[in-house]
């Protein structure tokens, strides 16, 4: 009777590690940072584009919920802490608590300042550890998605925040808006804006400068 517990034992483990391994192989993440790999370094207008530059506001900052951090994009995730036993790991797993924002900011590259016009990103930054933990926060960031407060007793946090200041890299496909001025001579003459937007096939992406 032992040895087939351990064997089921070892089958289960076998199978979270293998849900593990998927994850940090093929999640959204490492897929986004694959992503973030291809894409001309160039502003050229409709081209996929990937460009490395510094954040900048251009309008009231996002506040990431769990650090309290000032940011352009967020991506906050509670996950609850695994058990001792990895058929626990399995059959008790409740869902985990997400939340991810973004505004439109401004990247200061060596082609100039360019808008990156979007409201969702994908963020393929490490999460940084949240120390001290700040509980009003954990407590707030819970009842906005309906848990009970014991839910965070063992929970652990994730948060990657694009902070204002910091050098990250952009994806996304560029658009040139013409704007138009009183005493432009000529459309040519005309002062244009980049703009980053999003892909057809994916939304932004955030990275690492490369």
């Amino acid at each position: 009777m032992q040895s087939i517990w351990l064997i089921v034992m070892g089958i289960v483990a076998s199978i979270s590690f293998i849900g593990w391994l998927g994850r940090v192989l093929f999640g959204p993440r490492a897929v986004a940072r694959r992503r973030l790999k291809h894409g001309v370094a160039a502003l050229v207008e409709g081209e996929l584009v990937t460009v490395t530059g510094t954040v900048r506001s251009i309008r009231e900052p996002l506040i990431a919920p769990l650090s309290g951090k000032q940011c352009a994009a967020y991506e906050s995730r509670m996950r609850p802490r695994l058990g001792r036993s990895p058929l626990s790991n399995v059959l008790d797993n409740p869902v985990d608590i997400f939340e991810r924002k973004m505004v439109p900011f401004e990247l200061e590259t060596r082609h100039g300042l360019v808008l990156v016009d979007g409201t969702d990103a994908e963020l393929a930054l490490t999460s940084t550890p949240i120390i001290p933990r700040k509980l009003d926060r954990e407590v707030a960031f819970l009842a906005r998605h309906e848990r009970e407060l014991t839910w965070r007793r063992d929970a652990r946090l994730e948060e990657i925040a694009v902070e204002l200041g910091g050098e990250v890299s952009v994806q996304g496909i560029v658009i040139v808006d013409m704007s138009p001025s009183a005493d432009e001579r000529g459309f040519r003459d005309a002062p244009s804006r980049m703009r980053i937007i999003a892909h057809a096939a994916h939304p932004l992406t955030i990275g690492p400068p490369r």
